[in-house]
């Protein structure tokens, strides 16, 4: 069995069905205690721990006090089996927290879990950013030792905000890669609910929905994220979000180096192995309401799309309009060429799937 050791939200040591509760650790100090010594690397000086617990007001009892938090937790852990002397050492006028190999801490687990997801993303492996992600958003979304202050908790829970930005902005785009334009755009917003003044967090809610078309509903987030900076925290000076949004339009309504499913150009992926060569095409994804007049045309300083088009309608339907009037309806399992001098609106208010464009 594994030990399970949750220093967030309700705090508590677990092994399978056995339970070490809040209330068993020794009080306000032996929380403290736990927390401290299971992030730090290594053994600890009694002098700097007793400055983490009581900060200037040092009684006289620190050091009985001390030794007496470290035997309730030792005791604690003898409740399941474990020697507590073999967890909590102290030797040479320091103590050191050594969990048995393979605990899971779910601090530490939170950090790993973001820092596995964001290099997952990067190779474009989006199902295992996503789970990395959830992992790394469920431990840091719960408090850390709440109503109890000092300085270096304070640096705990910084580390742990910052484990909640990073895994919404990297399961926002994961969820995007898997298809989930809806849950794309939701962890956005999740994202900026929890960091209305961050920059990062504009950015990534606007970037979410031109990833799905909604070319109009980004620009928007980004003027309402200027009103709310300039309203509340009294900053006038620009952001350039929207200068910046601009500038990000063609890779993010066009990318041809992702090999992920993208509203656009789809990547064409070559694998080449043992003198044979597989061309592998990925999906292309309008979201619904897509009209390339409206929602493209504007960006590129065109009034029709000048582009040649192939592939195999997936999912949906879309209508193309030609500069001479004609109109095609695609349809689900047609194949297609679009000559340029063309525009193209998604119908039926659903995605519009293609196995090329």
């Amino acid at each position: 069995m594994t030990l399970n050791v949750q220093l967030t939200g309700r705090m508590g040591i677990r092994e399978g069905g056995s339970v070490i509760p809040a209330t068993e650790l020794g009080g306000n100090l032996g929380r403290l205690l736990l927390v401290r010594l299971s992030l730090s690397h290594g053994a600890v000086p009694r002098d700097v721990i007793v400055d983490w617990l009581w900060g200037e007001d040092v009684p006289d009892s620190a050091t009985s006090t001390l030794d007496a938090t470290c035997s309730r937790l030792r005791r604690a852990l003898a409740s399941l089996g474990y020697e507590g002397r073999d967890i909590i050492r102290s030797s040479n006028g320091s103590l050191e927290i050594v969990w048995p190999s393979g605990t899971i801490v779910d601090v530490p687990t939170a950090f790993e879990a973001i820092e596995t997801a964001e290099k997952a993303l990067k190779n474009n492996d989006a199902k295992k950013a996503t789970s990395q992600s959830e992992v790394a958003l469920a431990i840091s979304r719960r408090e850390l030792l709440p109503n109890i202050d000092r300085p270096w908790l304070d640096e705990k829970r910084r580390l742990l905000e910052s484990i909640r930005g990073r895994s919404l902005r990297t399961l926002s785009k994961a969820l995007f890669l898997m298809g989930d334009l809806d849950g794309s755009i939701r962890i956005a917003k999740d994202l900026q609910e929890g960091f209305p003044y961050s920059t990062q967090a504009a950015q990534a809610l606007a970037a979410a929905l031109c990833r799905a078309g909604e070319i109009p509903a980004a620009f928007q987030s980004i003027q309402d994220f200027e009103r709310r900076v300039a309203d509340e925290l009294r900053v006038t000076e620009s952001t350039n979000l929207q200068t910046w949004l601009r500038s990000q339009l063609p890779e993010l309504l066009i990318d041809e180096s992702s090999s992920s499913p993208k509203l656009g150009i789809p990547h064409r992926k070559v694998i080449q192995e043992r003198g044979l060569t597989r061309l592998r095409e990925e999906k292309v994804i309008f979201s619904r309401r897509f009209h390339w007049a409206t929602d493209k045309g504007p960006y590129v300083s065109s009034d029709w799309c000048e582009q040649t088009h192939m592939g195999r309608v997936l999912e949906g339907r879309a209508q193309v309009e030609f500069e001479d009037g004609t109109k095609l309806i695609l349809r689900r399992g047609e194949n297609f060429h679009i000559p340029p001098g063309h525009d193209m609106k998604v119908l039926d208010d659903k995605p519009f799937i293609t196995d090329g464009w």
